[in-house]
């Protein structure tokens, strides 16, 4: 019995000192360097790599806006659709398939919002009338920077 004991009192000091039950050197986990933020672009301004871009915090890096379409044509008397289109190059006709808009037209008119996806592009309105007989009335619309809210009124 007084084997055992002795055993047993020697295998817990050693489970103690093994879990760090003394000694006075203690390491203490290194704290991480703290990283370092570029506030200035560079003075060349040239960007070299992604980090040395810089942007206003308020900057969402979207192109894309809400442009309102107005269409009220005074005096019209018959069925009319309208599409708005991507404008086509000088001299070219409108591609039918590169409109962004579609919709009938009437006496009352139309107030619609639609997402443009960038502002490099000019559009086109074309009302074309149901009879046939009618030559279709044009409009062109370009972006207006200056403008907060960007419109296309066709009249």
């Amino acid at each position: 019995m007084k084997y055992f004991k002795s055993s047993t009192l020697v295998v817990l000091i050693s489970i103690l000192m093994g879990c760090g039950g003394g000694g006075e050197s203690e390491s203490k986990a290194a704290a991480p360097e703290p990283i370092a933020v570029v506030s200035d672009p560079p003075q060349d301004n040239t960007v070299k790599k992604t980090a040395d871009i810089v942007a206003d915090a308020d900057f969402d890096f979207s192109t894309k806006f809400n442009l309102k379409l107005d269409a009220k044509l005074a005096g019209l008397d018959q069925r009319a659709y309208l599409n708005v289109c991507l404008a086509p190059e000088e001299g070219n006709k409108v591609n039918l398939n590169s409109c962004l808009f579609r919709a009938p037209l009437n006496e009352n008119g139309l107030t619609e919002s639609i997402m443009i996806s960038h502002s490099e592009i000019k559009l086109v309105a074309q009302v074309w009338f149901y009879d046939g007989s009618t030559t279709p009335l044009q409009y062109e619309w370009q972006y207006q920077g200056e403008q907060a809210e960007q419109s296309f009124l066709i009249r």
